[in-house]
This record gives C-alpha cells, sequence and structure tokens, in this order.
C-alpha cells in the first residue's frame, strides 16, 4: 500500500503504518466567502490535522524525542518517499524546515546504528547522504544527541 504522510506545522512525519489520512466533517465547511472565510476554512483544516495526527502519530515520537538520522536529500519539492529515488529504502520520511523538505532514513538511539544505516543509503544510491540529529522536529548536533541519549 502507498505510505500516508501525517502533516503538522512543526513538521512533517511519515509512518509506514497510515495509509490514509481522512478529515472528517468537512462538508459544508468552506462556503464562506472572502478572506475571513479563507482563514476560517485554513484554521480548521489544521485543527482537524492536528486531531488526526493526535490519532496517528506513533506513542514512541513524543515532541521531546532525541534521534539520530541519515538526511538523503533537500528539496524545496515535496515528493513521494515510495517512489524513486526514495523506495530504494524502507523508512524514508520527510521534515520541513521552512520552505525546504529534509529526507531522511531512520530513526536511531544511537551513532552506531544511524553509521551502519549510512551505509546502507550510499550503497543504495545516496551517496552524499549523512548524518543529522533531531529533538523532535528541530535539529541537533551530534554532540548534543549523544549528551541526551547518554544513559544515567
Amino acid at each position: 500500500g502507498a505510505n500516508g504522510v501525517v502533516a503538522s506545522q512543526e513538521g512533517l512525519l511519515l509512518d509506514d503504518s497510515v495509509s490514509i489520512v481522512t478529515l472528517d466533517g468537512m462538508a459544508g465547511t468552506g462556503k464562506t466567502k472572502g478572506p475571513s472565510g479563507t482563514n476560517a476554512f485554513a484554521s480548521y483544516l489544521v485543527g482537524q490535522l492536528n486531531k488526526t495526527i493526535c490519532k496517528l502519530a506513533p506513542t514512541n515520537a513524543a515532541a521531546s524525542d532525541v534521534y539520530f538520522t541519515v538526511q538523503l536529500s533537500v528539496s524545496g519539492i515535496q515528493k513521494s518517499t515510495s517512489e524513486s529515488p526514495f523506495d530504494a529504502i524502507r523508512g524514508v520520511f520527510f521534515v520541513k524546515d521552512g520552505r525546504l523538505y529534509r529526507y531522511l532514513y531512520g530513526r536511531f538511539s544511537s551513532r552506531d546504528d544511524a553509521y551502519k544505516a549510512l551505509q546502507e543509503a550510499r550503497q543504495k544510491g545516496f551517496p552524499d547522504a549523512f548524518m543529522v540529529a533531531y529533538r523532535g522536529t528541530a535539529r541537533i548536533t551530534l554532540d548534543e544527541a549523544d549528551q541526551a541519549l547518554k544513559k544515567p
């Protein structure tokens, strides 16, 4: 099945278990004319999306979660992670950063695991891939991630 894309104002997450995101109760909500109607409709859509995201977001993906990942590429255009070249690797997702989409592979709790994934990504057609770290949807340094993930 196709991978589902879950969007939020913070960033965008891909969850392989989600195939379709539906927005309930949309009928008749976009009939208001003028800018206020447009804003109201946009706010409604964001609200509905956020409700849907709360239901779909994996329980282990709290906003404070720190992880290593492999950045495959960056684009100003949103691309499907189930199409070439990303279909060569399972578990690709993206984070929206301003006007850019950062295409990432895997979520790892150690640099070693991320390094193994980096080697795999390079072998599968991403020679410029490199390791990055995130806290939720915010990019952090690899050292910050090491500190945050240290066992007490």
